[in-house]
């Protein structure tokens, strides 16, 4: 539908180029509706009757009971800028710099309670780098001191268990059995619908801070025989989840002959891309197939580690199964919807910046971390997706 409204457009830029326009006063040629009575208005229906077209598409799409389709505002990579004295590489793919925001100054060390300084301490240990977030979060100084334990919850935890009744049991039996407090989810698949939720609502802190993330957590744990085949993966997996436009194209994507993505992360990501546009589409069914791979998913991760010890080398019972993927669905629908409801928006209203201040020893700003880590295609993705301001626009 784009594709030819586009191809419309083009021919009738291209006509009014060279047509005469000393005649647009003149009656309108027979046959046509009142509403076009000069020549002039049958050009500027010519301009804009594919848009009526659209819009007719979208309130017959409402009347269904089905969500609008989402168009990006961007056409293509703009060119890129950078304040002044920023060290970022040169190339076309260097991260855009917005020259404005952000809308609240983020609290430095030396301005927030030794409560909130403690925190920022965390935030960096546990993130890798002081960071912009956790600073803004330092103006609301309960809600920063809750941030790290609360995102690390669902996002960065693993092997952490505790003993729960055993799921099942008769509530007086006395039985227990250890269970996951957190990391139900792999980190390739949350960093994945993290990344794509970001893209779709052009969220830039979110974007660049997890292309970085993203990128080092799949080169670590996506499969390859050497490190420069595992960052190769990684790549792909990360810049095959939206085009430069913003729509999605994670779908029936191939590389090294294989699908690229797994069942249960297209089933993951379908699920994002509809939480994030209108949680009321998901359906049942949806929920039940990747309930379904989600119980072979426990299975497996079950198989090896602590967990396994407990059940003496058979399988965990089906009660037990099924706690632990409501445990996966809990966990999956949380982080979509954390960072597709309430982060992407809040950086994005709030205009938060990326660090260009040093945050590691080498006297690096995230911004220079970002150029020099970040592979140039998903850099040239990014910056499309953001646009011209940096801050995703339209």
């Amino acid at each position: 539908m784009i594709a030819i409204f586009a191809k419309q457009r083009s021919r009738v830029v291209e006509a009014v180029k060279v047509a005469d326009a000393s005649d647009w006063g003149d009656p309108a040629p027979p046959g046509l509706p009142d509403i076009f009575p000069t020549r002039g208005s049958v050009w500027a229906l010519l301009g804009t009757h594919q848009y009526w077209h659209i819009g007719q598409l979208m309130s017959i799409r409402a009347m269904l009971g089905v969500p609008p389709v989402q168009f990006s505002p961007h056409a293509g990579p703009p060119s890129t800028s950078a304040s002044p004295g920023t060290k970022t590489d040169t190339s076309a793919t260097a991260l855009t710099i917005p020259v404005d925001g952000p809308r609240v100054q983020p609290k430095t060390p030396d301005q927030v309670s030794v409560y909130t300084r403690a925190e920022y301490d965390k935030a960096a240990e546990t993130w890798g780098i002081p960071n912009n977030l956790s600073r803004t979060m330092g103006c609301h100084p309960q809600l920063s001191l809750t941030e790290v334990d609360y995102a690390n919850s669902f996002i960065f935890q693993t092997n952490i268990f505790a003993g729960i009744p055993r799921p099942g049991a008769a509530p007086d039996s006395g039985e227990s059995v250890l269970f996951p407090s957190a990391g139900f989810v792999d980190r390739v698949t949350k960093e994945l619908v993290i990344t794509l939720v970001s893209l779709l609502n052009r969220s830039r802190f979110s974007i660049t801070h997890h292309s970085v993330i993203g990128f080092g957590t799949l080169s670590a744990l996506v499969s390859g025989a050497t490190q420069q085949a595992r960052s190769a993966r990684a790549e792909q997996m990360l810049l095959r989840l939206v085009d430069e436009n913003g729509y999605s194209t994670f779908e029936q994507q191939v590389y090294e002959n294989q699908p690229l993505y797994t069942p249960i992360q297209v089933l993951a990501l379908r699920l994002a891309e509809k939480m994030n546009r209108d949680a009321h589409s998901v359906t049942d069914d949806e929920v039940r197939e990747l309930r379904s791979l989600m119980a072979a998913e426990a299975r497996r991760s079950i198989s090896h580690g602590p967990l396994a010890v407990q059940f003496g080398g058979s399988e965990p019972d089906t009660a037990y199964i099924e706690a632990f993927v409501d445990g996966m669905l809990v966990e999956l629908t949380w982080c979509i919807a954390h960072f597709s409801g309430l982060l992407n928006r809040w950086f994005t209203v709030l205009k938060v910046r990326d660090e260009d201040f040093a945050v590691n020893d080498k006297n690096q700003s995230f911004i220079d971390i970002y150029n020099a880590t970040v592979p140039q295609s998903i850099r040239a993705r990014n910056n499309a997706i953001l646009g011209p301001t940096g801050w995703g626009a339209g």
